[in-house]
């Protein structure tokens, strides 16, 4: 078991969640966009370099990264519940894969 994949995977339940129940701007929806974000791009741009182009882990965090970041913006779409749930089963996924 490690932990810190373990917090990551907790951090991208409650990500998915935020994008769910989100309704507009807010520190903690800027947080959590920044999170995913950040987190998604490094994960593409390092399965890339290493020639795996097929990280979907990476783009569920790059798209809902995206969401959350209109969110925040106040550029709310109805599919964005979909995108929030599909992080939040990655999440899920990721952290029965640490234990």
């Amino acid at each position: 078991m490690n932990p810190i994949f373990l917090t990551l995977s907790i951090i991208d339940v409650i990500a998915g969640f935020v994008l769910v129940s989100s309704e507009g701007p807010g520190r903690i929806v800027h947080f959590f966009a920044m999170y995913a974000l950040i987190k998604g791009v490094w994960s593409l741009m390092s399965s890339f370099s290493a020639g795996y182009y097929f990280d979907w882990m990476g783009a569920v965090d790059t798209i809902t990264g995206i969401c959350l970041l209109l969110t925040n913006y106040n550029f709310v779409f109805g599919f964005f519940s979909i995108i929030g749930m599909a992080q939040v089963m990655k999440g899920i996924y990721s952290a029965i894969r640490c234990l």
